[in-house]
């Protein structure tokens, strides 16, 4: 033995026995172990998703039932560990179907490892699947909250206003809306906001469907309170002598005034706004700001353009045009003396187109007698004429004012006493304290004429 081992190619040999005896021996193990793991080996995951596919250009699916199964591995240990069965993708094929319910196997797009088995539960779905239909829906913006104080949210503004929803024809048909809600609660300015859409029905219940767009970018003015108003010029000057305003033409006949609603209350047109006609010759076009009188008002438009159509003027005389007298005092009567016949006549100028067209019953002549006292007097008389129309005579009325007489008062009767208890108390309050046992005297006609009267007489011619 010790020579067979001092042999160098006796222990070559037996070194190359003993290492391919080891070899198989691992060979046969790895086997012996690779059997056993592939049959004690699994992995389950529950509320695996069901996947549909169809034509989602055509169809709609309405319903998957069961939506969701379980899934089970088995194999080899080291090959499941690698695998997650909660992230295969499950499929049902529909896309050589058309509408209708079905009864279909469900498989998997994912790729097993080798020696590994997959097993579903259950291993068929029944499918509902509808034409699809589109329909298109307005978009209502629900607002919640209150914006700051003294401020007001309008309407909500998106583009676009309608929308389409699209799914299966038994759900979209009842589709009203696409609505959302946007919060303004104590906001003092435009609140924008991206939102997204959801479907309701009539009754307010949300109808499932894709809606296109489904996120929209939507802006709600805040603002003070609002009234609109017309705009009131003030005109000053005069054109030059021989020419007249014959139209005017604004860019802006009405304007938008922001503020407090208790301003905006005792507003009723808005002016500021003064145009300076002095001297013109020709046509002319004024432009404008609108000035803000008020820190607390804002106004739109801010600018405003006004042209002025000024040509040759002519003048017209209007004859008999009945002259009226303001209501006079209480204690004095009023008599026209001049004209005696009540009726003047007036010399106006201005455009031709405007003056052509006036006649007497278009003019009103007016005296104001409001604040007379008694004596004889000569007063403007005030006319009303069109806008650029010019008067061009300065007659007066002349009246003549005098006291009226204060009727003559009886005295009081005495009144006849009765005898009563001696009392130390003061007389009833029924009896008045100007009651006296003496009548007053009477008062002459003289004695109650107004102290007016005497100057009034010397006045007369």
């Amino acid at each position: 033995m010790d020579k067979w081992l001092s042999n160098t190619n006796f222990v070559r040999i037996l070194a190359l026995c003993i290492g391919v005896l080891l070899w198989v021996v691992v060979h046969l193990d790895v086997q012996s172990n690779t059997s056993v793991s592939a049959t004690d080996s699994k992995n389950t995951v529950t509320n695996v998703m069901v996947q549909a596919l169809y034509d989602e250009a055509q169809y709609s699916i309405v319903s998957i039932e069961p939506a969701e199964v379980t899934v089970t591995m088995k194999g080899d240990a080291a090959k499941i560990k690698q695998m997650n069965p909660g992230n295969f993708k499950l499929v049902t094929d529909l896309s050589k179907l058309t509408a209708g319910t079905y009864e279909l196997p469900v498989t998997t797009e994912s790729e097993l490892l080798r020696g590994v088995t997959l097993e579903i539960v259950p291993n068929k779905v029944k499918v509902v699947m509808e034409e699809k239909k589109m329909k298109e829906v307005p978009v209502q913006i629900d607002l919640s909250g209150q914006p700051a104080a003294g401020f007001r949210a309008g309407t909500p503004v998106m583009n676009p206003s309608r929308v389409y929803i699209s799914g299966p024809a038994s759900k979209i048909e009842s589709a009203e809306s696409a609505r959302a809600t946007i919060s303004i609660d104590g906001a003092n300015q435009n609140v924008i906001k991206k939102v997204k859409l959801t479907a309701y029905d009539k009754a307010g219940n949300e109808v499932k469907g894709t809606i296109s767009p489904p996120v929209l970018e939507v802006e709600v003015p805040i603002t003070l309170p609002v009234k609109a108003m017309p705009l009131q010029i003030k005109w000053t000057g005069q054109p030059a002598s021989g020419y007249a305003v014959s139209a005017i033409a604004q860019s802006v006949e009405q304007v938008n005034v922001y503020g407090t609603q208790d301003i905006l209350d005792k507003m009723e047109f808005y002016d500021g706004v003064e145009i300076d006609l002095n001297g013109l010759r020709e046509d002319k076009v004024f432009s404008l700001e609108i000035p803000v009188k008020n820190k607390s008002l804002k106004v739109e438009p801010a600018k405003l353009e006004v042209k002025v159509t000024v040509v040759p003027s002519v003048t017209k005389t209007l004859e008999g045009i009945p002259l009226t007298l303001t209501t006079p005092p209480a204690n004095v009567d009023v008599r026209l003396t001049a004209p005696a016949s009540g009726l003047v006549s007036i010399t106006v100028e201005g455009a031709p187109a405007i003056i052509d067209r006036l006649r007497p019953q278009d003019v009103t002549a007016q005296a104001n007698v409001g604040n007379l006292s008694a004596g004889s007097y000569e007063l403007p008389i005030n006319v009303s004429l069109p806008q650029f129309v010019k008067r061009l005579d300065g007659n007066k009325a002349a009246v003549e004012v005098t006291a009226k007489a204060r009727p003559e008062t009886s005295p009081a009767p005495t009144p006849t006493p009765s005898p009563t208890p001696v009392q130390t108390t003061a007389p009833p309050t029924d009896v008045p304290a100007s009651a006296s046992v003496q009548p007053s005297p009477a008062v002459s006609p003289s004695a109650t004429a107004s102290p007016h009267a005497a100057g009034a007489a010397s006045a007369s011619p």
